[in-house]
């Protein structure tokens, strides 16, 4: 913040990253009491037990079939108050910015590597399938000059789109021999009804040992309302269609044979194409 007060003319980047609201949950003394966990409703997709196929993927770091809705509402609490941190000394950045009149010229773009369960399918933290929850991460963009305010787009988009996004808002370019993977969400963002021509979105995460929170080598590919999530560990399959079933029960992957097979040589072909392999990496 201090360094944002001595900034003058253009051309400045600043990323702040937080640690939390990662596990373990942990808020300050002065945010731990924010949320009572008995007011708190239960988040979409949240069961009383856990999947069985989410116990044969990973029994988990705090043991899934052993936690009670009290245990999830204790975290809930605990993350909400982590996220208003947060929220508060995010606001102390744009707060300055205003200061300084240099708001209504800076891009904001505010974003998470990866989500919580936080109780759908009575599972906490991230080490189980690809579901949506893990996947689905706040995009928030602000750039008063250049963005409409209020405006929200509901097209799928992945974090490497954010590579080409920024380069597009400075008018810059990549190298002649780089290759990006991502899209431009710029003309998303100036016009929220711009429709965006894409691949499907993929997913790739090999381990060569579970994780200790529970992960497990897998990918995923999401094209349109179909996902079909690929288990390495033992080539399982499990196929959802999200308009339909949000909550991802209904697994049809044996039941819509021609469109998991369909989905499948897609995520195979693009594993092709990135030069990856379903072996985890060698150290």
């Amino acid at each position: 913040v201090e360094e944002v007060a001595t900034w003058n003319g253009g051309g400045n980047l600043l990323m702040a990253s937080f640690i939390k609201p990662h596990h373990p949950f942990d808020p300050p003394a002065s945010w731990a009491d924010m949320y009572d966990p008995n007011a708190l409703h239960m988040l979409p997709g949240y069961t009383s037990t856990p999947q069985p196929q989410d116990l044969t993927f990973s029994r988990g770091y705090f043991p899934y079939d052993e936690m009670t809705e009290a245990k999830i509402r204790r975290a809930m609490a605990y993350y909400y108050a982590t996220i208003s941190q947060i929220d508060h000394h995010v606001g102390r950045l744009v707060a300055l910015l205003k200061d300084k009149n240099l708001y209504d010229n800076t891009l904001i773009l505010y974003n998470s590597d990866h989500g919580d369960y936080m109780g759908y399918h009575h599972l906490l933290l991230k080490g189980n399938y690809m579901y949506e929850p893990l996947i689905r991460v706040p995009l928030i963009v602000s750039w008063p000059e250049q963005i409409p305010a209020a405006s929200v787009s509901h097209q799928p988009t992945a974090n490497v789109d954010h590579y080409p996004t920024l380069l597009a808002a400075a008018g810059a370019k990549a190298d002649a021999q780089q290759k990006l993977d991502g899209t431009s969400l710029l003309r998303v963002w100036q016009k929220p009804d711009t429709q965006l021509k894409r691949e499907p979105l993929y997913w790739h995460y090999p381990l060569e040992k579970p994780h200790f929170l529970g992960g497990r080598s897998s990918g995923a590919i999401r094209d349109g309302d179909w996902k079909l999530i690929e288990n390495f560990t033992d080539n399982s399959l499990e196929l959802y269609h999200l308009a339909n079933d949000p909550g991802e029960k209904v697994n049809l992957a044996d039941q819509r044979l021609a469109k998991r097979t369909a989905m499948l040589d897609q995520l195979v072909n693009w594993r092709k194409t990135i030069g990856a392999t379903k072996d985890p990496p060698r150290r």
